[in-house]
């Protein structure tokens, strides 16, 4: 009786959560290129047939996990949207903070997702048959980030460049990584104060510029430190790259 309960249940297709939470746990440690359907449906539980009867090739299969993940994006930027609707205009203070946030989020609870998001993001700069699956995604991203830019009154060369939005995207990957590190998180929030004040430091802040100087010196200090680590010990701050990604 239990076998056939176990056979039952592995001819279910998968709920989309599922399908993205064990597409998330793959990409996080083997990568874009070790999502496959085998290492998939064990994962799942289910069979490789399972998700080709029920998905079709790889390919249709790395589609569906993109729009489980646009779904649940599309929830998390509803409740971000519906909170911009309630302020109105942003004020320089409140737009760095709301952004601070939500990249704080993004890189922590969010986190399983995001590395997913930026996988992809960079394996369609060479894989052009990636780009429709991702599309969907992508585009509610954008969306939700341009809205947030036009609230915040930056200026519409930065979104039409496609600046911005790069910004949050370069952020966010540094963010996985650096998220630990104190100093990097007490610059980023200085940054984003300082974008959305107009780029400049303000005379009511007269330690702004010193302030920006300490933190660079401190991220530089963090990524000798890292560098010299003895062989074998794996760091649970920052890597070698910091003062790069600080500069």
């Amino acid at each position: 009786m239990t076998d056939v309960t176990v056979l039952r249940r592995s001819r279910k297709a998968p709920q989309p959560e599922a399908l993205l939470a064990a597409a998330c746990g793959i990409v996080s440690t083997e990568g874009l290129a070790g999502l496959t359907l085998r290492p998939l449906a064990e994962a799942l539980g289910v069979s490789v047939t399972v998700l080709t009867s029920h998905y079709g090739a790889r390919a249709d299969v790395i589609a569906a996990v993109c729009d489980a993940a646009c779904a649940h994006d599309q929830q998390l930027l509803d409740r971000w949207r519906a909170m911009l609707d309630a302020l109105g205009t942003l004020s320089p203070s409140i737009a760095a903070g709301l952004a601070e946030t939500m990249l704080e989020d993004c890189a922590t609870e969010q986190r399983a997702v995001s590395v997913l998001y930026l996988k992809v993001l960079h394996a369609c700069t060479w894989d052009e048959a990636l780009r429709p699956l991702f599309a969907a995604w992508s585009a509610e991203r954008h969306s939700f980030w341009r809205l947030f830019a036009e609230r915040a009154g930056l200026a519409p060369a930065l979104l039409a460049s496609g600046w911005w939005h790069g910004y949050m995207v370069a952020e966010l990957a540094y963010s996985l990584v650096l998220n630990p590190v104190a100093s990097y998180r007490a610059l980023r929030r200085l940054c984003l104060r300082r974008l959305f004040a107009g780029g400049v430091a303000t005379h009511a802040d007269a330690g702004d510029a010193a302030l920006f100087d300490l933190l660079l010196e401190q991220m530089q200090v963090v990524s000798g430190e890292l560098s010299e680590a003895p062989a074998g010990r794996a760091s649970t701050s920052a890597p070698a790259w910091a003062a790069q990604a600080a500069r």
